[in-house]
């Protein structure tokens, strides 16, 4: 059995950024009463944590301007793609190692509320959220509890080879279609 945490962090949205995503969502007829975004952390580990690493793992998740927003409005939870391990939680989990916590992983999300002065359409919905995160490397859920499958084990596919040497550009060919590898033509060559 595994537990699974989440620690508030930092405000995540510089004035700067917060009037220049409200500048911009402005200039495709979204108006906003306010938004604003704070650092979540989500911490997988085998056994739950004791109080003392708690205390451990609170003082290294804290950096940053403190989160001053309020829960209200609208929200979402952008957090990397299923399947993806970020640069952030790779070095975060090595840290809290380091210090002696017994941690699979700590990944790093945003949650951002808002509010708006008019309710918006449906394609005004999707524009706000689009303008919230990545879709190469980001998704954006609803709950925190929704997080966890960030954390899911996938079973391992057998190993296969592919015989270049022996086959040449015919293998890469059909690898790249079996496989779905989208490599174009230039890169087969």
């Amino acid at each position: 059995m595994s537990f699974f945490r989440c620690l508030p962090g930092a405000d995540a949205l510089s004035a700067f950024r917060q009037q220049r995503l409200l500048s911009h969502l402005a200039a495709q007829g979204i108006e906003l009463s306010s938004i604003s975004a704070q650092y979540l952390h989500f911490v997988w580990s085998v056994e739950e944590l004791s109080r003392s690493q708690l205390n451990t793992l609170e003082a290294l998740l804290r950096y940053g301007e403190p989160f001053a927003g309020t829960q209200t409005g609208q929200s979402a939870i952008v957090i990397p793609r299923f399947g993806t391990v970020s640069p952030w939680a790779s070095k975060a989990t090595d840290i809290a190692r380091q210090c002696g916590l017994e941690v699979l992983r700590i990944e790093r999300g945003v949650r951002y509320q808002w509010s708006t002065k008019r309710k918006l359409s449906p394609v005004q919905e999707e524009i706000l959220r689009a303008a919230l995160f990545d879709r190469m490397t980001e998704v954006i859920v609803a709950a925190e509890n929704e997080v966890s499958a960030l954390y899911q084990t996938l079973p391992d596919r057998p190993f296969s080879r592919i015989d270049v040497m022996g086959q040449g550009k015919a293998a890469l060919e059909h690898a790249n279609q079996s496989l779905g590898l989208a490599l174009s033509p230039d890169e087969i060559a």
